[in-house]
């Protein structure tokens, strides 16, 4: 029987499997709440994860193409992107499915089975490329994020401490925005009594 129709037939049994190599890469405690079904509102990630996988499965099987893939991606690697994750281990999921289908297809004679298995396995690496990819788009973002944050703040404490605030990146018409960075004191009003020389 052809890979495509054995992995069909299997759908929720590989799904199942590969949604529990997702769980043993947290916590015991995190794992158990993440694995337990209810509304979205109550489980948010796991609720999130579930679909995703499945989403990520069914694009393989029709090998749609890399926005596709991108796509069904994002969520779980936006996920693991803001957790205490390396690129590495963010992204280590999708290869597992390598080993996830063989275990559950064990046993099972495949036409063209060398042939059949080589194509499946570079279909789930070039998904784990691109699950790298959305991984450091959504890591630059947080990076983004942080440093406007920082900026902020920077600009607020040297307002406070009487400093000018110029912007690094000028706006097109040479305004400053309110997300500049303080470079140069302000004068200070001379005291009583006497002035500044």
């Amino acid at each position: 029987m052809a890979l495509q129709n054995q992995l069909l037939q299997r759908r929720p049994a590989i799904l199942a499997r590969w949604f529990e190599c997702i769980l043993a890469t947290y916590a015991p405690e995190t794992a158990g709440f993440l694995r337990a079904e209810g509304e979205r509102f109550q489980n948010p990630v796991g609720e999130t994860i579930r679909p995703a996988l499945a989403g990520v499965f069914d694009a393989l099987l029709d090998g749609a193409g890399d926005d596709v893939l991108r796509e069904r991606l994002d969520p779980v690697i936006r996920i693991r992107a803001v957790q205490d994750f390396s690129a590495a281990g963010a992204v280590a999921f999708v290869f597992d499915l390598k080993q996830v289908v063989r275990e559950e297809l064990a046993g099972n004679v495949l036409d063209g089975a060398e042939d059949t298995w080589r194509d499946f396995d570079l279909q789930v690496d070039h998904a784990g490329l691109l699950a790298f990819d959305v991984y450091m788009r959504c890591r630059e973002q947080i990076y983004d994020l942080r440093a406007r944050e920082l900026k902020r703040c920077t600009a607020a404490i040297l307002r406070r401490h009487n400093y000018v605030i110029e912007d690094p990146e000028p706006e097109p018409s040479g305004g400053s925005g309110p997300d500049a960075v303080g470079r140069a004191p302000r004068e200070r009003p001379a005291g009583k009594g006497g002035s500044d020389r």
